[in-house]
């Protein structure tokens, strides 16, 4: 019985360190350097994200997708985007922090670097359908090779797509309204914004953000005559960012009397503080009904050219 007790406990021993191998070698790094230049006229003092922004005028429709295939043949646009991208490489809130005057620069940094590398990625695979077809030799989650195989140099540190969204935003307790402008590349994720606020300005577009993705009914919505709440999946995946600051929570942890709320209903408030009044009031009645979430369309968020049927975005304001 002992002996045959030692077999399993070094059977099991041995199949846990070949999976943890096997998943070292399936997400080992492939860090990619960017040969480009600075941009031209590229500050001395500060981080001017301009050169980025130009090109999102360009090429990002009035839905927030974005027109890949003349990005990619237009001469010089992706060689542009490097350019940005060798000033992510070269500086970051981290190794000059002189060069962010304050917490609203530095987040808005950590999110367009996000946003530029997502698009610099596409570009780099073009063709694709979907973020999801940049794959890892074994693609046991999906997004694994996109997300996580990958790595750029960000400030002189080698950062994947998910370390750098969890290391610097999300583990950071950032604002969780930059979920609302982090984008990924497909048709689930929020539009990209071709405006690049930086300092106080950073606030209202956040702000604005999160009124537009909320009362989008692609991401919130009443299901079945009030019988469920659906909401997108981004919602589930950072519940827990939402729900720590949502008002029930942080009416509870200011008054020790109040019940804590589960994080369901916490998100629900959370929630509740973007939506119109229409939309308020039909989340109220369904806030007892179970939440549903929206599968994912990770199809590529590719605009439709000049001949789009898609109209600009509406602006949803309080």
């Amino acid at each position: 019985m002992t002996f045959s007790i030692g077999k399993l406990i070094f059977s099991i021993l041995l199949l846990s360190g070949f999976t943890v191998g096997l998943w070292f070698w399936n997400t080992q790094a492939k860090i990619e350097h960017i040969d480009a230049p600075l941009p031209e006229s590229f500050p001395a003092q500060g981080f001017s994200h301009h050169s980025f922004e130009l090109l999102l005028k360009r090429f990002v429709d009035k839905r927030g997708d974005i027109d890949y295939e003349a990005w990619k043949k237009t001469p010089n646009a992706h060689y542009e985007l490097k350019q940005y991208l060798a000033a992510v490489a070269k500086f970051s809130p981290e190794s000059t922090p002189d060069r962010f005057a304050s917490e609203q620069d530095a987040l808005a940094y950590w999110i367009y670097s996000y946003n530029a590398l997502v698009i610099h990625s596409i570009l780099e695979n073009w063709p694709l359908k979907s973020v999801t077809d940049i794959k890892a030799p074994l693609e046991v989650i999906k997004g694994l090779g996109f997300f996580y195989k990958q790595q750029f140099i960000i400030g002189g540190k080698a950062y994947n797509l998910y370390n750098l969204e969890q290391q610097k935003m999300v583990h950071a307790k950032a604002d969780p309204r930059l979920h609302f402008v982090l984008n990924c590349g497909s048709a689930s994720c929020p539009p990209m914004r071709p405006e690049l606020p930086v300092g106080v300005e950073l606030e209202p577009f956040l702000q604005q953000a999160a009124i537009e993705f909320i009362n989008d009914p692609d991401n919130v919505r009443i299901k079945d005559k009030g019988q469920a709440l659906e909401l997108s999946k981004i919602f589930s995946w950072y519940i827990d960012d939402f729900a720590a600051v949502s008002p029930l929570s942080l009416a509870a942890r200011a008054d020790k009397k109040l019940p804590t709320p589960s994080k369901e209903r916490a998100l629900i408030s959370y929630i509740q503080q973007f939506t119109d009044t229409r939309l308020n009031e039909q989340i109220e009645r369904a806030s007892n009904q179970p939440l549903e979430y929206i599968e994912y369309d990770w199809s590529l968020n590719t605009s439709q050219g000049e001949d789009s049927p898609h109209t600009e975005r509406e602006e949803i304001s309080r």
